[in-house]
């Protein structure tokens, strides 16, 4: 009797083991090969990495942009970091914008130019801590 619970304690703690090995070394592989990359195209080659995407048209003039990105906290945020690009001609901007978003205590400061291309940093507040840093984004520009 006792050889049989000390089998099943074995195998319990050994379950557990794989369990936590499985969550605390799991990474988003699967989630960035999934992501929507439709609308947006992230600048993989700069280190970002697409969680998501979402672009649509927002009223008649105007735009809605929202993307999750990943990036190994290793860069200079003080300075425009390329991201990536708008696809869809018609919703990249006739004249180039520059939008801030406030995401908690931090003010990021995107500007996207007339080709499409989105360049991000931060404006004000606290610098990302996380390695690797993840930031979503949700914002809206005129045509």
């Amino acid at each position: 009797m006792l050889r049989k619970q000390y089998k099943f304690l074995v195998f319990i703690l050994l379950m557990l083991l794989f369990i936590n090995d499985r969550i605390l070394g799991q990474d988003y592989n699967a989630a960035f090969t999934a992501a929507d990359s439709s609308g947006f195209s992230v600048n993989s080659h700069g280190g970002w990495q697409l969680f998501n995407s979402y672009v649509a048209a927002y009223k008649t003039d105007s735009v809605s942009l929202e993307i999750i990105i990943q990036h190994a906290n290793n860069i200079n945020w003080s300075m425009e970091q390329y991201v990536g690009s708008i696809k869809t001609p018609e919703f990249i901007p006739h004249a180039e914008q520059n939008i801030s978003y406030n995401l908690v205590v931090t003010v990021y400061s995107l500007r996207i130019d007339t080709g499409g291309k989105c360049y991000l940093r931060i404006a004000s507040g606290i610098l990302p801590q996380q390695e690797p840093s993840v930031i979503p984004l949700k914002i809206d520009y005129k045509k």
